[in-house]
């Protein structure tokens, strides 16, 4: 909370929080599901997994009200975003969706990934399957690209390789700060317009801009 509260209106908090008991792989272990996005609350593991991601919304609503744009990165899969903290954040803040690969920005899977978020820019982000160089959708089904092995039963398990699919490449990082700066730009030019029109002269307009607030982000 100390670091959001350092950050000036218009920067910007990408956010990957632990996403292995929230994703198909270990639905046997969280027994989330569209009644119970809670998930098994017997289990202190996925207990503990709720109270993260509540703390994150508590960050979150803070950034929010602050002027602070972010960013929050899962699988496809995951059943984050039903968990009630998270989805009345997503309604009051109106935040919007983007459907990328992980593939298209040089990861070693093809890793379809949502990205959910304050950010205005955050389309920029998307990218399709096609994105995604041919010799890593070719490899897709390989053990140790995909980080996981299915058994003839059906059931699925990690494998060692599991925990190099949470990493984020050089090129990510990149799209993801121009994305931000473009947002940056934006929010420049429109105030610059503003302030040309009230003083009947051009000149430089402020350099960062509020998101629109809510009231439940304002709290």
């Amino acid at each position: 909370m100390d670091m959001t509260t350092r950050l000036r209106p218009g920067g910007l908090i990408l956010a990957g929080p632990p996403c292995s008991l929230w994703t198909f792989m270990s639905s046997s272990v969280h027994k989330r599901n569209d009644a119970c996005p809670e998930g098994d609350t017997g289990n202190r593991k996925v207990r503990m997994s709720n109270l993260l991601v509540s703390n994150l919304v508590t960050v979150l609503q803070h950034a929010t009200a602050r002027g602070v744009y972010w960013i929050v990165e899962q699988p496809m899969t995951s059943r984050m975003w039903s968990w009630p903290p998270m989805a009345a954040l997503l309604s009051a803040c109106n935040a919007v969706r983007a459907r990328t690969h992980m593939g298209a920005f040089g990861h070693r899977q093809a890793k379809p990934t949502v990205l959910m978020g304050t950010l205005p820019t955050l389309g920029l982000l998307e990218k399709p399957l096609g994105a995604v160089p041919l010799e890593v959708r070719r490899r897709a089904g390989e053990p140790s690209v995909v980080g996981y092995k299915r058994a003839a039963d059906g059931r699925v398990s990690g494998n060692r390789f599991l925990h190099q699919s949470a990493a984020y490449t050089e090129q990510f990082g990149d799209a993801v700060l121009q994305a931000w700066v473009a947002a940056s730009a934006a929010s420049t030019a429109d105030r610059g317009s503003g302030s040309a029109k009230r003083s009947g002269a051009g000149g430089p307009g402020l350099k960062w801009t509020q998101p629109r607030r809510t009231s439940m982000c304002d709290t």
